[in-house]
């Protein structure tokens, strides 16, 4: 089981047995002490089971539950706001395998909690004092649950706060692949209302066409299929994120979601401006974002990777536009504060037609950047801990940016970041540069460290550590 800032996740039914779900239900319910809460899962198969150990342990502690079924992650933290509860328990596995499934907690802002909460969550499961517990079940509203469809009243806030679609009918033919996920009929749902025509694939949760992530690998399949449309577009699971698929059949770096919902913000008088002429976004960001705000005078500010940590930096600096581009998260913190692939869907496909250009047209007026995406397994944490923090120690803060992992950059721009996973047993490498020639060259400069760093900590392990890579992109 691998315990975040936010939440937990494994193999269901192996780390995370219903029991264990339920317990840590109680947990999150003794340390947050909520009136009502509100849940909601994706379509994986053991998301139901795990679903209903989750009510059992609310209402366990006295806790009333408003059931929202299959939901998109941004569509329970908005249902927060609307119902007026006191947090959430989402129950999916996001980008991770079907195998897979997590608990993501959220507070009553619509905001995952955040480390500190989560770490008392924690020592609460460990040490089993539910000491409320019987004084909950005496003083609380009867246990019950309630079975609540917000799905009308989100993507009808969605389009309003949005702004375009009282001006323009799109009248786009976009391909949706929502992974087989909670965002099967959402997305569609909402561009149909703005006058979109949409072909949805990949709508069967027992065969899904595609892992779950949707990177340039997993969605090769949709090159051919957007040929002709005006969009492609494609989720995660539970939809807190987007990738786009050009009318010309490219797949584009999950960077270019953010990069456009940023550059639509500063063009266009609708969507408000970017207030407090500043952006957040995390340290795996493409250098894409600054060559697009630097004309504007707009200030780009790095967080860690983590939506709470990017939500926490946009509150301290009052930024209202950011997110996670290494992954397609956007985040407009006055419209949903969290990571929302439906709002980010309806922005883009808005500001595309209210330019009247294709995406390809677009895209081709912005700078240009590569990509490698690396996995190394190690499961010994320990031992992963040990190579970042020699890592660390190898590079000054000239050089480098520390938050969270390391991110070098050199002098041509080009950068890696090493970090260790926060949802996987692995070593994440990430490097951009500004051509294929440069990228093969940083990939090998990425290892070189990457193997110096491992003599160091424990002599022979190279051999293992650089067998087992796994290419994302």
């Amino acid at each position: 089981m691998i315990i975040s800032s936010s939440g937990i996740r494994g193999i269901a039914f192996r780390d995370l047995s219903p029991d264990v779900v339920a317990k840590f239900a109680m947990s999150y319910a003794e340390v947050m002490d909520p009136d009502s809460v509100v849940i909601g899962t994706d379509t994986r198969p053991s998301s139901d089971v795990l679903k209903e150990a989750t009510i059992s342990g609310l209402l366990s502690m006295g806790v009333k539950v408003y059931d929202l079924g299959i939901s998109p992650t941004p569509m329970v933290f908005y249902a927060i706001r609307k119902l007026g509860v006191d947090g959430a328990i989402v129950i999916t596995g996001s980008h991770n395998p079907i195998e897979w499934n997590a608990l993501k907690f959220a507070d009553s802002e619509g905001m995952f909690i955040r480390k500190e909460i989560m770490d008392q969550i924690v020592k609460t499961y460990y040490e089993g004092n539910f000491k409320s517990k019987v004084q909950h079940c005496l003083n609380k509203r009867l246990r019950s649950v309630h079975k609540v469809n917000i799905i009308d009243d989100y993507i009808n806030y969605l389009i309003r706060a949005v702004g375009y679609f009282d001006k323009i009918n799109a009248n786009m033919r976009i391909v949706i692949d929502p992974a087989a996920g909670s965002a099967i009929k959402v997305t569609a749902i909402a561009l149909k209302k703005i006058g979109c025509r949409t072909i949805v694939v990949n709508t069967d949760p027992t065969n899904p066409f595609r892992d779950y992530e949707p990177t340039s690998r997993s969605l090769m399949y949709l090159k051919d299929l957007v040929k002709g449309n005006d969009l492609g577009l494609a989720h995660d699971r539970d939809a807190d994120r987007l990738v786009l698929i050009s009318d010309d059949g490219k797949i584009l770096d999950p960077d270019y979601t953010l990069a456009l919902v940023i550059k639509a913000f500063l063009e266009d008088s609708l969507l408000g401006g970017i207030q407090s002429n500043k952006v957040v976004v995390n340290i795996a960001t493409s250098q894409l974002i600054k060559d697009i705000v630097k004309d504007y005078g707009v200030e780009v500010i790095y967080s860690d990777i983590g939506e709470r940590n990017v939500i926490d930096a946009m509150i301290k600096h009052n930024v209202e536009v950011g997110g996670e581009g290494s992954c397609g998260g956007v985040i407009i913190r006055r419209i949903n504060p969290t990571r929302d692939g439906i709002l980010a869907a309806l922005i883009i496909v808005g500001y595309l037609a209210r330019k009247g250009k294709k995406l390809s047209r677009v895209i081709q007026d912005m700078p240009r950047y590569v990509k490698f995406h690396e996995k190394i397994p190690i499961k010994n944490r320990k031992l992963l801990n040990e190579i970042m923090k020699q890592m660390n120690n190898s590079f000054n803060s000239r050089e480098a940016i520390k938050l969270g992992g390391l991110k070098i950059i050199l002098d041509n721009g080009n950068w890696i970041l090493f970090r260790p996973s926060g949802t996987e047993p692995v070593l994440r490498i990430i490097g951009e540069a500004r051509n294929e020639s440069e990228l093969v060259k940083l990939r090998k400069y990425a290892y070189d460290i990457l193997k110096k760093t491992i003599e160091e900590v424990e002599p022979g392990a190279t051999r293992v550590f650089s067998s087992y890579p796994i290419r994302e992109r």
